[in-house]
C-alpha cells in the first residue's frame, strides 16, 4: 500500500496513549466510509516485528495446509518449563491462541515448513517476512522481519472479505 490512503488524525488518540504514560499508536479502519484514523501517519507505517498477531497467519496457514484441523487441534505438553505458566498444559489450538502459547504456534510453524511459510507470506502480502530454516519457529518474534500496522490492516481487511485464494474452510476456521 502507497502513502495515498483516506487518512483522518486523530489527536484523541495520543492523549489516551499519554495519559497512561505508554508509547504506540493507534489504527482504526472504518469499512463503511473506507477511511483510516490514526495518531500517527507515519508511524503506521513502519515495519515491526508482528509478534503475536502473527498467531492469526500461523492458525489460517495451517488450516489451509490441513496440519490443523479446526480450533480443537490439540497440542500435547511436553513437561518442560516454559516462560509462562499458562503454557504448561495440554490444550488446543483455541486455547493456545487465547494465552498466545508461542511454543504451539512454534510448533505449527515447524510443520508448515520455510518453503510453504514463505509461499503464504508471498501470497498474503504480509509484510516483509525473513523465514530461513533458522528462524522458522521465531522470525516473527525476533529479527528483522516487519510489517506495518497499515500492513497488518490490509491483511485482515482480505482475510475478512476472503480475498485469499484459499479453501473456504480455512475461513470459517480461523473465525471459530
Amino acid at each position: 500500500m502507497t502513502a495515498d490512503f483516506d487518512f483522518i488524525q486523530k489527536e484523541e488518540f495520543t492523549s489516551i496513549i499519554n495519559a497512561k504514560k505508554m508509547l504506540g499508536n493507534v489504527l482504526i479502519f472504518d469499512s463503511h466510509t473506507n477511511k483510516y484514523y490514526s495518531n500517527d501517519k507515519e508511524q503506521i507505517q513502519k515495519g515491526y516485528l508482528p509478534a503475536s498477531t502473527f498467531k492469526i497467519v500461523n492458525a489460517l496457514i495451517s488450516f489451509d495446509k490441513s496440519i490443523a484441523s479446526d480450533s480443537n487441534n490439540f497440542f500435547k505438553w511436553d513437561g518442560k518449563r516454559r516462560r509462562l505458566p499458562s503454557w504448561e498444559k495440554d490444550m488446543n489450538l483455541k486455547e493456545a491462541y487465547n494465552v498466545s502459547c508461542v511454543p504451539c504456534f512454534q510448533q505449527l510453524a515447524r510443520t508448515i515448513g520455510v518453503s510453504e511459510m514463505n509461499h503464504y507470506l508471498k501470497m498474503f502480502e504480509y509484510g516483509s517476512m525473513i523465514v530461513t530454516e533458522n528462524s522458522i519457529d521465531k522470525f516473527w518474534l525476533e529479527g528483522e522481519s516487519q510489517i506495518s500496522q497499515l500492513q497488518q490492516i490490509e491483511f485482515l481487511k482480505k482475510l475478512y472479505f476472503k480475498k485469499f485464494p484459499i479453501s473456504g474452510d480455512s475461513y470459517g476456521k480461523i473465525k471459530s
